[in-house]
């Protein structure tokens, strides 16, 4: 592989491989170069069994050919190490996670996004006689028309070739891409965006409940969807619901009319009652008339001591609070209430509350420090930063010092990737770091580095 291919540079890296732009020794085309890691970074490549199983699927799809899905050039397994890789066609484009970054997508783009997936996965069941998610979902993996009228394009994914259909997970592929292509951060809410929630939950419930035509069906028609599949939706053929509208509710029977009689009635006997009352406070006011009994002589209250009701009371006050407000002194003082002997009796001091003593909590335990993997990590505290031309190529180098040595990772600067200025990198000097990439000659004393691409190559020891 790497006396056909020279690598350009690092377009991707994460637990499930490696993404390079290379370029083709013997015809100068530039291509699209994957390492997978079928059990992992540190899980070695394909035994000999697996590799038959890996060459048969390369054979089956070297010569398909899809407008939605790269154009597959070459492939094998790595002689040294087993590492299964692909070759494919570059494609100009924006990455889609890239885009996602920045905004979520529409949902008709989101649709239409899904819909090229499916069909593209159904031409390569015909392909691999077995259906499944066979195109590559993560963001990274899509690569959006450079120019109007061109379309999206796949990835083929290798690594679900050697899958059981548990590992594949049915349709939660898709239903992840589209949570991450509107920002719902794997929380999709049900009836919103043109039906999208309710499809990703309804294969988020059961993956395997549809197949990939009914699911573009449920995408487009999302009123169709329905409960939970018969089977307990397992992975395989499965028989989906027959998907039936909801039928609408007879109508309920208008209430009888009532008579309006005693509602007449009622507002005679009100009428009354109001004119009755009326009556009776334009001649005793709101005092009860006072009853005298035979022989009896009339009590009367002098003005000292006649009590006050309560609505003369206010009536008082309020005028002296006016009269108050004006300058002019209140001609009496309102008596002052009765003193109640309870109100004599001392009361007793309030105890003071004792202070709450602060529960201790105890330290936080501090975290492992960094371990590297020798084949594409390296440890260390960040010691300089320099730049480095050779070759017309500026190259800029972290250096890390561990164990008494230093070891070097090395960015090119023309990529220009946010957070690799030298006023950025500075800020991790005299930081312990773990930085993951592929390693490369690069001659001097140094004699390799690992090549890096992207900041968050760099962990910082917290």
């Amino acid at each position: 592989m790497a006396e056909k291919y020279e690598i350009l540079d690092i377009l991707a890296q994460d637990k499930s491989g490696i993404v390079f732009h290379a370029e083709d020794r013997e015809t100068g085309r530039s291509v699209v170069l994957r390492r997978f890691f079928p059990f992992g970074p540190d899980g070695g490549g394909l035994q000999e069994g697996e590799r038959q199983v890996y060459m048969a699927a390369l054979e089956k799809i070297r010569d398909f050919r899809h407008p939605t899905l790269r154009t597959i050039i070459d492939g094998g397994c790595d002689p040294v190490d087993g590492i299964p890789f692909l070759v494919s066609e570059w494609v100009e484009g924006q990455r889609l996670g890239e885009l996602l970054k920045a905004r979520p997508l529409s949902p008709g783009s989101t649709k239409a996004l899904l819909s090229h997936a499916l069909e593209a996965s159904k031409e390569l069941s015909q392909v691999f006689g077995e259906e499944a998610v066979w195109v590559e979902t993560a963001p990274d993996s899509v690569i959006l028309p450079a120019e109007a009228g061109q379309p999206i394009t796949f990835w083929i994914c290798p690594i679900r070739w050697l899958s059981s259909p548990e590992q594949r997970g049915g349709l939660l592929p898709l239903a992840k891409l589209a949570e991450k292509a509107l920002h719902w951060r794997g929380k999709p809410v049900a009836g919103t965006a043109e039906g999208l929630g309710s499809w990703a939950k309804a294969i988020r419930d059961s993956p395997f409940r549809w197949t990939l035509d009914d699911a573009l069906k449920a995408l487009h028609e999302p009123l169709t969807i329905t409960g939970p599949p018969v089977g307990g939706g397992q992975p395989g053929t499965v028989p989906t619901v027959p998907m039936k509208a909801a039928k609408k509710a007879a109508p309920a029977p208008l209430p009888k009319k009532k008579s309006s009689v005693p509602l007449v009635i009622c507002v005679c006997l009100l009428s009354s009652l109001t004119a009755g009352g009326l009556w009776y406070y334009k001649t005793y006011g709101f005092k009860m008339p006072k009853v005298t009994m035979p022989g009896q002589a009339e009590e009367k209250p002098s003005a000292a001591t006649a009590p006050k009701s309560a609505l003369d009371l206010g009536s008082s006050a309020m005028d002296e609070g006016h009269a108050n407000a004006g300058g002019t002194p209140a001609a009496t003082e309102p008596a002052k209430a009765p003193t109640s002997a309870l109100s004599q009796i001392p009361q007793a001091a309030a105890t003071p509350k004792p202070p709450e003593r602060p529960v201790p909590t105890a330290p936080p335990a501090p975290k492992a420090p960094f371990t590297a993997n020798p084949a594409n990590q390296i440890v260390g505290t960040v010691v300089q930063v320099e730049d480095s031309v050779k070759g017309g190529q500026a190259s800029r180098f972290i250096t890390l010092s561990f164990e008494g040595k230093n070891v070097w990772a090395v960015y090119d600067v023309n990529m220009k990737q946010p957070g690799f200025e030298i006023g950025e990198l500075n800020t991790l000097l005299g930081k312990h770091v773990r930085i993951t990439g592929t390693f490369r000659e690069v001659g001097g004393s140094r004699g390799r580095a690992l090549a890096i691409s992207k900041r968050d190559q760099i962990e910082v020891q917290q």
